[in-house]
């Protein structure tokens, strides 16, 4: 799958007297993404880099990934020029056995936070959630939790009912 991504166009920026096909480019390979299914080894990759827009995202990744592929962490780099960031940030801040999640999103997508234990555990410390059931916190903008001893995922939920993953602990 790694073959069909288009390398020589992923950094193409239209220039000043650029075309109706110039900017079709653009549109098409700008922001590539792939997906893997099951797994990606990086056992035959030796010159590659993983370029996240902000250091959350990289300390993310690392989360996600674990330290048994410790040895790629070096790969990993913060480097936001290469995004156009024009999606909304998700502010996720921990400190001891809080956390405090928030959004200036004013839009109609929602968040839901899932635990692995009984949701109720955890302490809502202030938010603007519109629900709580046994296995997750709904929420519009903004949550700070506290008593957080339990594996959590926060996913948002945008006004086409998309599900974007957003963090996890």
């Amino acid at each position: 799958m790694i073959n069909k991504f288009s390398f020589d166009d992923l950094f193409y920026t239209p220039q000043q007297y650029s075309t109706k096909e110039d900017y079709n480019r653009y549109r098409n390979y700008a922001q590539q993404e792939f997906l893997v299914k099951d797994e990606l080894s990086f056992n035959d990759l030796t010159d590659f880099e993983i370029v996240c827009p902000s250091d959350s995202d990289r300390t993310l990744l690392i989360n996600l990934l674990g330290q048994e592929h410790k040895e790629i962490f070096s790969k990993i780099v913060v480097d936001g020029s290469y995004y156009n960031n024009e999606n909304p940030r998700i502010r996720v801040e921990e400190e001891d056995s809080e956390l405090h999640i928030s959004t200036a999103f004013s839009g109609n997508g929602y968040f839901v936070l899932n635990g692995t234990n009984d949701i109720k555990e955890i302490e809502i410390l202030s938010g603007d959630v519109s629900k709580m059931d046994k296995d997750k916190i709904i929420f519009k903008s903004y949550v700070s939790i506290g008593k957080l001893k339990q594996s959590i995922r926060l996913n948002f939920i945008d006004e086409s009912g998309r599900n974007w993953f957003v963090y996890a602990k």
